[in-house]
């Protein structure tokens, strides 16, 4: 992900926004971009994004969140309102902060203004609004073809060219690639491995590989393990709190 990007992007949405509105750009794991208002939390760039922050609940969530949060993440109390994006394989939030007692006075003119943005920069998905995941994902088996709940779906792996879904009643293909079910999948699925995306509900444990990283052990299909690839271990620790 190109940092000038955002910078732009915060700069231009800090110049349409009131005086006193500050605007902070995130990815999964840290702050990218800040641009302070006339009230200023004081976020630096390259700052991990504290737990249950805006914007941590929105990369967490994959959806638009706006709340009242206390002075326990920067020292002061904000309103804030945060909007998610997808870009190049990761999810981030755009996040505008305002001062505490504005929160029932603002006013959402800025939303017009996020959403004028997705075509100059070219963002997937529409900033200001809910992410809306999957409930079901198509397979097939032979002539026939399956809706299965996401629920249901054990993990996704990326196979000699074809893309297979385990589920709790058998193996499918699907037409999705992993990069497109990122796209579309809940929260709580978690992509390990180039060629594993797993159902964070159907995990049993987790252990050290012994030429991984990481291994996980499954619940459904019963001790089915999944290796972790490196370049995945920040995100899983990260989204699993270990």
């Amino acid at each position: 992900m190109d940092n000038s990007l955002w910078v732009q992007i915060s700069q231009l949405l800090r110049d349409l926004l009131p005086p006193e509105a500050s605007v902070a750009v995130a990815n999964e794991y840290q702050y990218l971009d800040y641009r302070p208002g006339e009230y200023d939390i004081h976020i630096q760039p390259g700052s991990n994004i504290p737990s249950g922050s805006i914007s941590a609940q929105v990369v967490t969530q994959k959806a638009s969140i706006e709340g009242l949060m206390d002075a326990s993440l920067f020292g002061v109390p904000y309103f804030g309102r945060g909007y998610p994006f997808h870009l190049e394989n990761t999810w981030g939030a755009v996040t505008v902060i305002y001062p505490p007692d504005t929160s029932n006075s603002v006013q959402p003119p800025y939303v017009t203004h996020l959403h004028r943005l997705e075509t100059p920069f070219r963002l997937p998905g529409v900033l200001g609004e809910p992410f809306q995941p999957a409930t079901y994902i198509t397979g097939q088996q032979g002539e026939s073809w399956r809706p299965v709940p996401v629920s249901n779906i054990s993990y996704f792996e990326s196979y000699e060219k074809r893309n297979w879904m385990h589920t709790k009643t058998g193996v499918y293909t699907t037409i999705h690639t992993l990069h497109e079910l990122e796209t579309l999948l809940p929260a709580s699925f978690l992509r390990i491995h180039r060629s594993y995306i797993v159902n964070i509900d159907m995990i049993d444990h987790i252990e050290r590989g012994l030429s991984t990283p990481l291994s996980i052990t499954l619940s459904t299909p019963p001790a089915q393990k999944l290796p972790v690839s490196q370049s995945y271990v920040r995100e899983i620790r990260n989204r699993l709190g270990f």
